[in-house]
């Protein structure tokens, strides 16, 4: 083989390295690029589970919150329908009362 062929040859491997460097190191960088955003999102995630759970804490709060609502609403329902008996037993007895004092022979 020729010098001239020879140095030929080699700058064209020098380049082929070169160009083969090139790829790698931006292959490299992009690889870093994603290591880091999947950091961050591993950090996003966590927030989120964070953030999830104390909604979570605070639903089941707010859900206790309801059923003592709710049993009082119902204590409340079984006083009304006490009171609403005994009206109609009142007005019961009134009107026997007004039968009495106004149908009665004199």
């Amino acid at each position: 083989m020729s010098e001239e062929r020879l140095e030929q040859v080699e700058q064209k491997l020098d380049s082929l390295i070169s160009a083969i460097q090139s790829g790698f190191g931006s292959f490299e960088r992009q690889l870093n690029d994603v290591r880091s955003d999947n950091r961050q999102l591993s950090s996003d995630n966590q927030k989120i589970s964070t953030d999830i759970q104390q909604v979570l804490s605070q639903l089941k709060k707010v859900e206790e919150q309801v059923q003592i609502i709710d049993s009082r609403i119902n204590t409340i329902d079984l006083r009304l329908a006490g009171i609403s008996s005994d009206i109609l037993g009142l007005q019961t007895e009134q009107n026997r009362i007004k039968e009495y004092l106004f149908d009665r022979p004199r």
